[in-house]
């Protein structure tokens, strides 16, 4: 309900402000990893049913790519991820699934790269013999 999930957004947001140390509004990997390792931050996730045995790919996943977590990042992550347990496997494959593809489509830019660079040599090499 909406009700509900209001109050989860306001705990995980109060989680956000205890786990941010220097108070900057956003958790570097340091901050979060250190945070996350807290037997009473597991705790207090686990009530909120989210579960959490590895705490890096976790952080890349709700990182938007700056090396920070924002609370916006952290509070929508953490909620995407509430209650089942095969979410987070789900979010690290379509994470490594992006670069993936990132590096597949460099290497396709390269190939053809590469390929118009060698038609273009041996174009010349055929009208200098």
């Amino acid at each position: 309900s909406r009700r509900l999930a209001m109050e989860y957004q306001t705990k995980l947001e109060e989680l956000f402000q205890v786990v941010d140390n220097d108070g900057d509004g956003s958790l570097t990997q340091e901050e979060f990893i250190s945070a996350l390792s807290l037997p009473n931050v597991q705790r207090y996730l686990t009530l909120l049913d989210v579960r959490i045995q590895d705490c890096r790919p976790l952080f890349d996943i709700l990182d938007d790519g700056d090396g920070s977590i924002t609370i916006h990042e952290f509070c929508k992550g953490l909620m995407q991820l509430k209650g089942q347990a095969r979410s987070l496997d789900i979010h690290m494959l379509h994470r490594e699934n992006s670069k993936v593809l990132q590096k597949c489509q460099d290497i396709h830019l390269e190939m053809n790269f590469l390929c118009r660079a060698l038609a273009t040599a041996d174009h010349q090499t055929q009208n200098e013999a």
